[in-house]
């Protein structure tokens, strides 16, 4: 995904309103200093290493089986650290999602 896209999905979720700053930060950091700019990010909107990926299984699941949920993600994300696994059995079984689905 290009890195654009990939701002603009983070900031879709976490502040919508500032969806039309990316490509201004984006040239603002340059490709040089975009991992930075994730490290600035996932620190103010508290994030944690491998939640980014977390939240993106989430919106394929609820964009297909629960769209009322996906304004939720972030939310969802932060009080279920340490038991995803356990999250992912739980909607797993709610939607009757197959394991192929699950690990899209």
């Amino acid at each position: 995904m290009k890195p654009e896209l990939s701002f603009k999905h983070f900031f879709l979720r976490h502040a919508p309103s500032r969806v039309e700053e990316v490509g201004s930060l984006l040239s603002s950091y340059g490709e040089s200093r975009l991992g930075e700019l994730w490290a600035q990010l996932f620190q103010q909107y508290d994030l944690e290493d491998g939640e980014l990926e977390v939240e993106e299984r989430l919106h394929e699941i609820y964009r297909q089986h629960d769209t009322s949920k996906i304004s939720n993600i972030p939310e969802i994300v932060r009080t279920s650290r340490g038991k995803f696994d356990s999250m992912f059995d739980s909607i797993q079984k709610k939607y009757n999602i197959g394991e192929h689905e699950l690990l899209r």
